[in-house]
């Protein structure tokens, strides 16, 4: 009986640990970007050497997140790497995106400069190759943020991704569809 009871504890135990396993925070690394108002190019800015890698088929991003305050100019350059990477850099709001390939200063590199940042917080930034392939390739990245205006961000990278929230004015916690169907508002 006793023997019984501490295999089911056990079992139990198991499944508990892999699901606690399962459901853990996303890998990101968490950087803060450094303050600078040098009009140089990527002056006082912080590097980064990051890899990408290839698990068989499957693509795994180099991926952080990126403290800046709001009103800042944020730029983000790949300086060297080993194959063909993009980056896209999300916004804490998560309606505003840029994305960048080929613009950096060495051959495909990419560069997104952010005129004036919209939020202050945390901004996702994922760099991998460049349309989403599984690779295995290492990269050097600068970043800081700047004074808006200031010559790191000339020639901003547009956002390619502004979307509109789906939340309704009346209860921003249900969207206007939800609330037409009576639902109650997201806890």
């Amino acid at each position: 009986m006793v023997k019984k009871t501490a295999v089911k504890l056990l079992g139990a135990g198991g499944i508990v640990l892999g699901v606690a396993l399962m459901v853990g925070t996303a890998w990101a690394t968490e950087l803060m970007a450094p303050t600078s108002s040098s009009t140089s190019i990527n002056g006082g800015s912080h590097v980064v050497f990051g890899s990408t890698f290839a698990g068989g088929s499957m693509a795994r991003p180099w991926v952080a997140q990126i403290q800046v305050p709001a009103q800042r100019c944020l730029r983000l350059e790949v300086t060297s790497q080993g194959t063909d990477l993009g980056m896209q850099v999300t916004a804490p709001n998560y309606f505003t995106a840029w994305r960048n390939d080929d613009s950096g200063a060495c051959a495909n590199c990419p560069l997104v400069k952010i005129a004036s940042t919209p939020n202050g917080g945390w901004y996702t930034v994922s760099i991998n190759h460049w349309f989403g392939g599984a690779s295995n390739a290492n990269f050097t990245l600068r970043y800081a943020h700047y004074p808006v205006g200031n010559p790191n961000c000339a020639g901003a990278t547009a956002p390619n991704i502004e979307m509109q929230s789906t939340k309704s004015p009346a209860n921003p916690q249900a969207t206007p569809q939800q609330q037409e169907e009576g639902a109650p508002g997201v806890q």
